[in-house]
């Protein structure tokens, strides 16, 4: 499983260890002369795409993972949004013969289609679509449906059987790149991401194709490092993945947005989520 990050991003206050199964990749290694892991997306790599990583953020880095095909599964991570999984959950769910593991579904607030024309570009969706039709015609009318669907799995964060990673890299890619030649840069650093946004979207169609075709689909939840100090203090404690996982497990996501205040109970909606972009809690007297 590669655990993606890149020279631009910012210093966690607490890094997670990585666990047995975790290797790094440094996404977006063309753009810098700086090396942060031994492995890239870039260096010796003649289908490179890494000096896109404006547009693809993690996309660069998914893109030379499914070029480099080695294990019976192959997953992706962001350097601050892991699985809530230990080693032994997670060799469990291999033995079992899972087929695809991801997040648990993050809620829309109108639909997958609303919500996005709300925070970037409706001719960005239309282009996805359209393309999604001329590239998959078969399963277009799927995608029109969870279109409009209200629960979302984000991030690209995915774990799959080596041939459905292959399968997903295949379909996914031609409808990312000719995306991204027919849509505008945009001038904003936010919406310049266009096509790991989109790709997103994608990688959610993907799982919910999967889930129609009868594949064996789990669901995990997701924690960001950022929120270790507000838990453990200034160390991670022993245990602390299985605390963490106790205190999670309804979660569908957990997404840090930048703040570092504790969590509060009296805080009020809209300053969670200025914090925490639709995170969800259990009671526990610990986190507040």
């Amino acid at each position: 499983m590669y655990v993606v990050s890149s020279h631009m991003d910012k210093p966690l206050e607490t890094a997670i260890p990585n666990s047995k199964f975790e290797i790094p990749i440094q996404a977006g290694a063309a753009l810098t002369d700086r090396r942060i892991c031994e492995v890239n997306d870039h260096d010796g790599f003649a289908e490179s795409i890494s000096a896109e990583n404006k547009r693809y953020c993690e996309g660069t880095a998914i893109y030379w993972i499914g070029r480099h095909l080695d294990s019976d599964y192959v997953g992706v991570e962001h350097y601050r949004r892991r699985f809530l999984l230990s080693d032994k959950e997670l060799e469990a769910l291999l033995d079992q013969g899972v087929d695809v593991i991801t997040t648990k579904p993050m809620p829309a607030e109108q639909s997958i289609r609303m919500d996005y024309v709300k925070d970037h570009y409706g001719g960005d969706w239309m282009a996805m679509m359209s393309l999604l039709k001329k590239h998959d015609p078969d399963h277009y009318d799927l995608y029109e449906k969870e279109a409009e669907g209200t629960q979302f799995h984000y991030g690209s964060i995915n774990i799959m059987k080596q041939e459905l990673f292959r399968l997903y890299c295949d379909w996914m890619f031609p409808i990312a790149r000719e995306f991204s030649g027919i849509t505008p840069l945009k001038t904003d650093s936010y919406n310049g991401r266009d096509t790991a946004f989109i790709m997103e979207r994608l990688s959610h169609f993907f799982v919910m194709r999967m889930k129609a075709e009868g594949k064996n689909v789990v669901e995990r939840g997701i924690l960001t490092p950022l929120t270790y100090k507000e838990i453990a203090g200034d160390h991670i404690p022993e245990g602390y993945m299985d605390y963490t996982k106790s205190v999670y497990e309804a979660a569908s996501v957990i997404h840090y947005m930048g703040g570092t205040k504790p969590w509060k109970k009296d805080r009020t909606p809209s300053e969670v989520y200025d914090l925490f972009d639709r995170a969800f809690f259990l009671t526990d007297e610990r986190l507040v």
